[in-house]
């Protein structure tokens, strides 16, 4: 009997000859005119470019959504900001409950970041974190003045329903303001810088703009109808219906990353086993990591994968970044306070008062298209490379000639050339101000404009492009963190506190502008010690990558 031969060379050549037969058949069915292929290919091409479109049409459809659902959110948590600021000139313990409400809020980005990378995914978490501003808004509705004066609720019901509006208000911001930052990055991110840094841009005209109108309206409303808030937080309440319902109406557009379990967790267990590892003098033979995290990678012998190693690396490596911008941040909040300040005693030229208050987001509103669209692309056109470290210390350096402005102002308003009226302020209070113009104020509101803008947005930029895709929430949420945390030293440091500046205001703004300077020299020294990440690395690592950062559509 004759045998079947099944040895892998005869299944070799039995494929190769159903190869030669398939390629063959296909030679055969070819079609005669060399015209009709290339038909073919043109529909082809054709096809192709329709998807593109298509894919190009959802991608601003998406970030149009966001935008949206940002302004609305902004609106509506900025109108009711004011109203949380009326309501605490009534608490005995305001200072107290400020120190904490700053507190809560800069711990509240980083918590949310950490559980939409973990657990719960960018879409859900900026959803939840709506559902909870919206609770939060009828807290504070429910606690309005008004409803005190008819004895629906006792003061201390009162009381409480305002606290825990407060606090669910600042936990949803917190939660909305990380991930919407990271999510609708990853809308137009394709491994170009330009794109982020537009975004990041326009993110922050979006809020200064929506604090613009907010503070207005605000106004208007209060010089109308005083004591009607609960007018403002249905006004609030709609606004942030806006926003959610906008938010669900793109959510067939968006890409979104699933998470993948707790970076901070994982990075706890590199960092230890690294740590062991070194005490112990544990390392693969004939290995040479070049630093001691690197004894943690399987390829030194350890459990973890080397990419992880390397990302672990990558956060720490940002980390001194956003350290050198906390004397930043503080002196930023406060420069906004004492320019306030300053111009109360200032010839008014019969400007609102309001409007003098909102210089710093109409300046931010009017220098980011500026910055966008004639300062960046000219720098580029020249050959001046312009990267993100650059521009936070070209930041830094603004904000110390806005300082240096300001002290020189101040010298000029004291001097005797200058006569004193009595000018009226808000609540029927009057001062002894200087008949030198609030309009002498105008340089060093641009420059320090331009440094928020530069400090901020790129700041964004950088904790985004420099991270790992799958830790975005929790690098961004540092950065907030950082920032708050910052507002919360300026309010216990007695040094940095513009109120207490008494009759040595221009002495105040030259210490600021020192404070400035020698962060300066700290950030310049850390910044030059930085690699970047280069682009084609990050699109290799997002691509070698997939458990970490495969996408989907919700």
């Amino acid at each position: 009997m004759q045998s079947c031969d099944t040895s892998p060379r005869n299944n070799s050549a039995l494929h190769h000859n159903d190869e030669n037969a398939w390629l063959l058949k296909m030679d055969d069915e070819a079609p005669a005119d060399p015209n009709e292929h290339q038909v073919q290919s043109h529909q082809d091409v054709a096809c192709n470019d329709h998807i593109i479109q298509c894919e190009q049409q959802k991608k601003i459809f998406a970030v149009l959504c966001i935008s949206l659902t940002l302004f609305f959110a902004a609106i509506s948590y900025f109108i009711l900001w004011n109203i949380i600021i009326d309501n605490l000139r009534y608490d005995p313990h305001a200072k107290l409950t400020v120190i904490v409400w700053i507190g809560f809020s800069a711990v509240c980005p980083l918590l949310c970041g950490i559980v939409a990378d973990a657990k719960m995914g960018r879409f859900i978490s900026i959803f939840g974190a709506a559902l909870l501003h919206i609770l939060g808004i009828a807290c504070v509705s429910i606690s309005a003045r008004e409803h005190n004066s008819v004895k629906v609720l006792s003061q201390e019901v009162s009381d409480t329903f305002f606290y825990v509006g407060l606090f669910l208000i600042e936990l949803g911001k917190g939660g909305i303001l990380v991930n919407i930052t990271a999510f609708g990055a990853d809308q137009i991110n394709d491994g170009e810088t330009d794109s982020v840094r537009k975004y990041c841009l326009r993110f922050q005209w979006i809020i200064c703009f929506g604090i613009l109108l907010t503070s207005i309206a605000f106004c208007l409303v209060m010089q109308s109808q005083p004591n009607c808030h609960w007018v403002i937080c249905i006004i609030s309440g709609i606004s942030m219906f806006l926003s959610v319902a906008i938010f669900i109406l793109g959510r067939n557009n968006y890409t979104s990353y699933p998470p993948i379990g707790s970076f901070l967790l994982d990075a706890c267990k590199i960092i230890w086993h690294a740590l062991r590892c070194l005490v112990c003098r544990r390392m693969a033979r004939g290995a040479q990591p070049e630093s001691w995290f690197d004894r943690s990678k399987r390829t030194f012998g350890g459990p973890f994968l080397d990419m992880q190693v390397e990302d672990v690396k990558l956060v720490i490596k940002i980390l001194p970044i956003f350290l050198c911008t906390i004397v930043f941040w503080p002196i930023n909040f406060q420069i906004y306070v004492a320019f306030a300040k300053q111009s109360f005693f200032m010839n008014l030229k019969g400007v609102p008062i309001y409007l003098v208050l909102l210089f710093y987001p109409l300046t931010i509103s009017v220098l980011v298209p500026v910055i966008d669209k004639l300062a960046l692309p000219l720098l580029t056109r020249c050959g001046v490379e312009v990267t993100p470290l650059k521009r936070i210390g070209a930041g830094m350096v603004f904000c110390a000639l806005s300082l240096a402005l300001a002290g020189v102002v101040e010298m000029q308003r004291n001097k005797p050339l200058y006569g004193t009226f009595q000018q009226e302020l808000l609540y029927g209070t009057t001062v002894n101000a200087s008949t030198m113009s609030v309009f002498f104020q105008v340089p060093q509101h641009v420059f320090y404009g331009f440094a928020n803008i530069l400090v901020f947005a790129t700041g964004l930029e950088f904790a985004y492009m420099e991270s790992p895709r799958y830790v975005h929430g929790v690098i961004i949420g540092i950065f907030y963190a950082t920032i708050g945390f910052s507002y919360l030293l300026a309010r216990l440091v007695p040094v940095l506190d513009a109120s207490k500046a008494h009759g040595s205001e221009e002495y105040y703004f030259f210490s600021l502008f020192c404070l400035i300077i020698v962060n300066l020299m700290v950030f310049t020294a850390v910044s030059l010690k930085y690699r970047y990440l280069s682009a084609p690395f990050i699109v290799l690592r997002s691509q070698e990558r997939g458990f970490f950062s495969g996408y989907r559509s919700i």
